[in-house]
C-alpha cells in the first residue's frame, strides 16, 4: 500500500477485522424458518414459536399483553405495541410458503393468522388422520 505507514495498515486490518466478525455475529442471530407447507405443520408451529420468543413476543403471541387503552398520555406505548402486534403477525406471514399465503390475505390480526393456520392444518378430518 503506497503511502501508508505500518500504523494505519494494523489500524485498516483492524477495522477490517472488526467488519467481518460483526457479519459473522450478525448472521448467528438470523435464523431462517422452513416455510410452512401442507407436510410440516409440527415443525413450522414449533420454529415459529421459537423465532417469536427470540424476538420478545411472547406476551403478544400468548394474548396476555393486550393493546393499552388510547390516551394523549400513552401514544408512543401505543406505537411501541401495535409495532411489536406487528412484527409477529409478518413472522407469521412470512414464513409460509408462498403457495399458501392466499389464506392470510386481509388478515390483519395474529390470533386469526394463528387460527387460519390451525384450522388449514390441525382440522380432525379423515384425509388429515390418513397422512399420519
Amino acid at each position: 500500500m503506497v503511502g501508508l505507514v505500518d500504523g494505519e495498515i494494523l489500524i485498516l486490518f483492524g477495522v477490517f477485522v472488526l467488519v467481518i466478525l460483526g457479519k459473522m455475529a450478525e448472521n448467528r442471530s438470523t435464523v431462517e424458518i422452513i416455510p410452512l407447507n401442507s407436510r410440516n405443520n409440527g415443525m413450522w408451529k414449533t420454529q415459529l414459536r421459537l423465532a417469536l420468543l427470540r424476538d420478545g413476543l411472547r406476551g403478544i403471541i400468548q394474548g396476555t399483553e393486550e393493546e393499552p387503552v388510547c390516551t394523549e398520555a400513552n401514544a408512543a406505548e401505543i406505537d411501541k405495541f401495535v409495532g411489536r402486534r406487528d412484527k409477529a403477525l409478518a413472522t407469521i406471514g412470512l414464513s409460509v410458503d408462498t403457495s399458501l399465503l392466499y389464506l392470510l390475505d386481509g388478515v390483519d390480526r395474529l390470533n386469526v393468522a394463528w387460527q387460519t393456520m390451525h384450522d388449514q392444518f390441525c382440522r380432525k378430518t379423515w384425509a388429515n388422520k390418513l397422512e399420519f
